[in-house]
């Protein structure tokens, strides 16, 4: 019975999460705990996974690090190699948002290395992303291009609608950033098309903005204006409602 409540506890975390990241957090504890009481690794983590990204998402960098400590020491005690790899990408992202650019590079590619050892697919595409981010920030971006073109080649076998969204449009955004905006044209509908395929309107609309950035870089204003009168039509869509409750 444990178990379950633990289960429970980390739905409803995940649920509270999607609304208000900080709401979620009691809950992951509490299932952490409830884990812990009857040593039961894998709702434990789950639960230390699931805090650790809500932590690090809400900048409370210190709670988040000794979470992500104690995901690691767990995965590799239990030999979880998914939650290993799960761990080493937060770690990643954790160094990023701190500015620690050689530790956050270290961490990705020790994820990259045992996604490929132990064949996770899209525990690699993300290491794979990540690493492309970290060659892009640093203004590599032939190496950032070799990862997401192999990420790609990933989901042709392993889709996945979140994922591929961002490869295509982290290569459309290069293009751009190089000023081939013939190339980003022809990629960001994918990105577009792949968010909008599963309701995230709002993610998609941002996509629609940098494309409209490219149409214009090729001087297809008109096109460009077309796109964003939409989204503004659309970010107007959503703010009506609100209006309309507090009348």
């Amino acid at each position: 019975i444990p178990n379950y409540i633990a289960e429970g506890l980390i739905c409803k975390g995940m649920t509270s999460t999607a609304v208000y990241i900080r709401d979620g957090i009691p809950f992951f504890q509490r299932a952490y705990k409830i884990a812990d009481s009857i040593q039961s690794d894998q709702p434990k983590l789950k639960a230390l996974y699931h805090l650790a990204s809500a932590e690090l998402n809400i900048k409370r960098f210190d709670s988040a690090y000794a979470a992500i400590h104690n995901l690691l020491a767990l995965a590799e005690e239990s030999k979880q190699d998914k939650y290993l790899a799960h761990a080493y990408t937060l770690l990643g992202n954790y160094h990023i948002k701190i500015r620690n650019s050689a530790e956050s590079f270290r961490a990705h590619q020790k994820a990259l290395s045992i996604a490929k050892v132990e064949s996770y697919p899209l525990e690699r595409v993300t290491a794979l992303n990540n690493l492309a981010y970290w060659y892009s920030s640093h203004d590599k971006s032939d190496s950032a291009l070799l990862f997401l073109e192999e990420s790609k080649s990933i989901l042709e076998e392993h889709p996945s609608w979140k994922s591929e969204a961002y490869v295509h449009s982290s290569i459309a955004r290069i293009y751009r950033d190089r000023n081939q905006n013939e190339l980003a044209i022809e990629i960001y509908p994918k990105a577009i098309a792949a968010y909008e395929s599963v309701g995230h309107q709002i993610a998609a609309s941002r996509v629609r903005n940098h494309f409209a950035i490219s149409l214009s870089g090729v001087g297809r204003h008109a096109d460009a204006i077309e796109i964003y009168l939409e989204n503004i039509r659309f970010f107007e869509a959503l703010e009506a409602p609100k209006e309309l409750a507090a009348a």
